[in-house]
């Protein structure tokens, strides 16, 4: 009988280990936007609406950029491909910089616009003035090769990203 429990505890242990959270156990289940939302909900529940709501969006807009680059990261297995695939998730959250920025704008006063669109020009010179000097580095590197270029370009998905969690946050002020 001990012999009969040990080996079904075992079984069980074994099959637990094998579908953990409902997954099997090749081919791990990826969060859908549906549920991440559901998990974003619950987290900002005691939060304010307006709040709420706009960190929910932001979250969500992030969510599929990265489930995307994500999806999307067997065809980024080379140098090449991967350079590729950083550009693109970078013109992703471009286009997330510029939408947020709108929406800044648009909670702002008048003198507050103009400090803002000064900031905004001061960072795309900022922008424009790092993919310069690497575009230089690179040019004056003997040895260029697609590694520089992925290193371009990670540096500009993340000089891309702070701009948009600057703006996230400038965003949270307003509420």
């Amino acid at each position: 009988m001990k012999k009969i429990r040990y080996i079904t505890i075992f079984c069980l242990i074994h099959l637990s280990g094998n579908f953990a959270f409902g997954q099997s156990a090749t081919e791990p289940q990826h969060e859908t936007l549906e549920t991440f939302r559901e998990k974003l909900n619950y987290q900002y529940m005691n939060m304010p609406l307006e709040e709420k709501r706009f960190l929910i969006q932001y979250q969500t807009d992030t969510f599929r950029i990265e489930s995307t680059y994500r999806r999307n990261s067997e065809n980024c297995l080379n140098e090449s491909g991967t350079t590729k695939c950083l550009e693109e998730k970078a013109e992703e959250y471009n286009t997330m910089v510029t939408k947020y920025y709108m929406m800044l704008n648009q909670m702002l006063d008048d003198e507050e616009r103009v400090a803002l669109k000064h900031s905004q020009r001061t960072w795309l010179s900022y922008k424009t003035g790092e993919r310069d000097l690497l575009i230089s580095i690179n040019e004056s590197d003997a040895a260029q090769n697609d590694d520089n270029l992925r290193r371009e370009a990670l540096i500009y998905l993340n000089i891309t990203q702070s701009r948009l969690e600057l703006l996230k946050e400038y965003i949270l002020l307003q509420y």
